[in-house]
């Protein structure tokens, strides 16, 4: 059920673009709409290699709603805190300096 909501949503989100870009024409904005969310269903997925840490995880995945939340808002109102959608890279970096120099067997 979990994975037919997200579809949708991506299907939602896909409209929305297309829309903006029926509306305004702006072929600049549909491609960086487009990138930004490819990069955050690379976030978004990159969320199964953090269940080794738990408020790691937790972390990330409230920065991954925030980076969503900072598209939509990109899409619907043109407000560019690019900031939020770039925000669960800080915590992907902050898994692989933790695993890179805290690990138990090395």
């Amino acid at each position: 059920m979990i994975y037919l909501l997200l579809a949708l949503g991506l299907i939602a989100i896909a409209t929305l673009i297309y829309q903006v870009y029926q509306k305004d024409h702006n072929m600049q904005k549909m491609l960086i709409s487009l990138s930004l969310l490819c990069l955050l269903l690379i976030f978004t997925y990159a969320t199964k290699i953090m269940l080794v840490y738990k408020p790691l995880l937790i972390l990330h995945i409230a920065l991954v709603i925030m980076g969503w939340r900072g598209l939509i808002r990109f899409l619907i109102k043109g407000e560019k805190h690019f900031y939020w959608i770039f925000s669960p890279a800080v915590s992907l970096l902050l898994f692989v300096i933790i695993s890179l120099f805290f690990r138990e067997n090395g």
